[in-house]
């Protein structure tokens, strides 16, 4: 859900009155969320008006943006799972963040400020004794240092099924697939409707993260999904609305995020030892997945090694390949998209550039 701050600043128009709505006489409520990743930790900021009392329509939620219509955001390195063995470190690792989340949140809001600390797949990783050590020192020192509404529920180390859901409901909330009209040719896509209120087709997301990746999309309410990749979501203001009401397929691959599928392709260039693997000149490990000449330096269980690219696709491929488990048995049934589901691809790790070509947002964070 956290994942959508360069996509929304590049989509949503901005106005330099925007920013100066924060101040002491600010009639917004505010959150705060800091997604604590494999790679490093961002604080993001949220905020919205009270809202309008019509049960078919969502909070209004929005990121804040600077003067300049950036959105603000502050990330530190490395994860906070690098605390695994000074746990009583968290709260001081994750000090700047809050920091600079008071500065931007009127001060008379901190009581009534939720604030959200949610850790993916580096915490994960974490046998489940170190993840407690962690997290309790977050739960004892933030509330003696900041005001925000923080309760010890509001820091986890969530699954990566939460994780997928979180991706899909913040694409989709992105997108607009959640704002239902009552007139049938404004919500096109799903022949789904519930009374006079027509819903919009959603979209499927694949979010790859640095230590996992997760892909989630809504299916009918009559497909069978096994129950540990099924999930119901609803976003409405009760459980007697159904709205709002999504029947979603969530699968999550840990180990699968860029970071954690460039360290096992790391671990098997440096394996194909030998001089034919080595440049002489530089004592470089060549690497054909870099382009040609190309050097780079890595560091690989504590050791730092060069790279020097030699740009074989085949050679590439080769290497790859056997880390994508293509030859071993999926152990989840399958459940295919429909043929109005989009696919969007979340990537917090690569750089690719927007790409509509084929009718399939592709977006960076």
């Amino acid at each position: 859900m956290v994942n959508f701050s360069w996509y929304r600043s590049r989509t949503k128009r901005f106005t330099s009155t925007d920013f100066y709505e924060h101040g002491a006489d600010s009639h917004y409520r505010y959150g705060i969320v800091i997604d604590c990743g494999s790679s490093g930790s961002r604080v993001f900021i949220y905020y919205w008006p009270p809202h309008n009392g019509n049960p078919d329509e969502l909070l209004k939620i929005k990121q804040m943006k600077d003067f300049r219509g950036n959105p603000v955001i502050m990330k530190i390195k490395p994860g906070v799972s690098s605390r695994v063995n000074q746990p009583s470190e968290a709260s001081s690792y994750i000090d700047p963040l809050l920091s600079f989340a008071a500065q931007q949140i009127p001060e008379h809001k901190h009581k009534e400020t939720p604030l959200y600390i949610l850790a993916t797949a580096g915490m994960r990783m974490l046998p489940v004794a170190d993840q407690e050590a962690i997290l309790d020192d977050l739960r004892v020192d933030i509330p003696l240092k900041f005001n925000f509404h923080f309760t010890s529920s509001h820091v986890e180390v969530i699954t990566g099924k939460q994780e997928g859901i979180y991706s899909w409901i913040g694409v989709n909330f992105e997108l607009g697939r959640f704002d239902h009209s009552h007139d049938a040719q404004d919500s096109p896509g799903l022949n789904n409707s519930v009374s006079d209120v027509h819903r919009k087709s959603t979209v499927g997301s694949l979010d790859m993260g640095g230590g996992s990746a997760q892909i989630a999309f809504e299916v009918g309410k009559s497909v069978w999904v096994p129950s540990e990749l099924s999930a119901q979501v609803n976003l409405g203001c009760d459980s007697h609305q159904t709205i709002h009401n999504y029947h979603l397929y969530v699968a999550t691959f840990l180990g699968f995020g860029g970071n954690a599928a460039r360290d096992r392709y790391t671990e098997r260039v440096i394996a194909r030892n030998g001089t034919l693997h080595i440049d002489d000149l530089s004592g470089s490990y060549l690497d054909p997945c870099l382009p040609n000449e190309c050097t780079e330096q890595g560091t690989h269980k504590g050791k730092h090694y060069n790279f020097l690219g030699t740009g074989e696709y085949l050679k590439c491929q080769n290497l790859i390949l056997p880390l994508l488990n293509l030859t071993k048995p999926c152990p989840r049934s399958p459940v295919h998209l429909t043929q109005s589901t989009s696919l969007v691809l979340i990537t917090r790790t690569l750089n690719f550039m927007d790409s509509q070509s084929t009718g399939t947002p592709c977006m960076m964070s």
